[in-house]
């Protein structure tokens, strides 16, 4: 269904509340079966045309397009809702009930279409439904239905397709997600994000830095989080932090920067206190695991750095 179609159904869902027969509408503008047509999508519903289809219902074409994206923000919002359950939380019967909540007319862009369907199957892979073989299909026939290896313009939707399918084919290589996403999400390559949720993206540059570190490319995982760091604490959205400073400092440990793995091992502590305090241990586990030392015999020797750090994170 095109978008055209879709401002049709919209058009005749306005005609429906205002309660307005099609004959009625359609008088001195259209017969009644031509309308059936643009429905139908067998005719093509021009500018013009919803103009004077506007003026009858006595709208102007501002209400018409602004209603018709605010109901779409509407339904993305509510995905989002659903999304956000199926993966933070892992609810799933509380995702189910959402989703089936959730009314998705013919006005629906194609966005919302696309990321209905992501939920759906992410649902339907968590609860058994569907095999992961299936599910790596799914997420195989959308790249390449939407051209996305060389696409320039993606959405948020198209990002979550390819990180489905890195996260189970990550022991694959070359993997064309891992590339795919590193294109997407970094500077250099002229793709033109639309519909992005910058909250929900960060945590994608942390799993795919760590897939390049433990592919040995380090330097790609270190521009990577250089990039999400930045947009972290320009954004100030706190969540990574702590994972982003722990690969710096497996980074540094790598690139032996001596003076820059104290400054992230003390910097990814300093974000769990300043952000998560619950989440201390477990880091100061990692970090005195990964370097072999014992986190209390350092601290003491950088109580104003670690407070320095806390203070710079919680301000950003």
């Amino acid at each position: 269904m095109t978008d055209t179609i879709r401002l049709s159904h919209h058009l005749d869902t306005i005609r429906k509340q205002k309660k307005m027969t099609t004959d009625t509408l359609c008088e001195n503008i259209c017969s009644p079966r031509q309308y059936r047509r643009y429905l139908s999508g067998d005719s093509l519903l021009q500018h013009d045309r919803i103009f004077q289809f506007c003026e009858k219902l006595g709208i102007t074409i501002q209400d018409f397009y602004t209603s018709f994206n605010k109901t779409n923000n509407f339904i993305y919002n509510k995905l989002h809702d659903v999304y956000v359950t199926i993966y933070n939380y892992k609810a799933y019967d509380n995702a189910i009930k959402m989703l089936d909540e959730i009314n998705m007319p013919n006005s629906t862009n194609v966005k919302n279409i696309k990321y209905y369907q992501f939920v759906k199957l992410s649902l339907d892979y968590f609860t058994h439904k569907i095999s992961q073989a299936t599910l790596i299909d799914a997420c195989k026939s959308y790249i390449n239905t939407y051209q996305l290896i060389t696409v320039k313009r993606v959405d948020f939707v198209d990002t979550l397709y390819v990180k489905c399918l890195l996260d189970y084919t990550r022991h694959d290589y070359p993997n064309i997600a891992a590339d795919l996403m590193y294109r997407f999400i970094t500077p250099s390559e002229e793709i033109e994000f639309t519909g992005i949720s910058n909250e929900s993206m960060q945590p994608f540059y942390a799993n795919l830095a760590q897939f390049y570190y433990v592919q040995e490319q380090y330097e790609k995982s270190n521009t990577l989080l250089d990039i999400a760091l930045k947009k972290s604490i320009r954004l100030r959205i706190s969540d990574s932090l702590p994972w982003l400073y722990y690969f710096k400092m497996l980074y540094s440990k790598k690139m032996h920067l001596d003076d820059d793995i104290t400054m992230y091992a003390l910097k990814c502590l300093a974000s769990c206190i300043a952000t998560f305090p619950s989440r201390y241990e477990e880091f100061s586990s990692l970090i005195a695991k990964d370097l072999n030392i014992d986190i209390e015999t350092i601290l003491p020797q950088h109580e104003t750095l670690l407070a320095d750090c806390k203070k710079i994170i919680e301000h950003k």
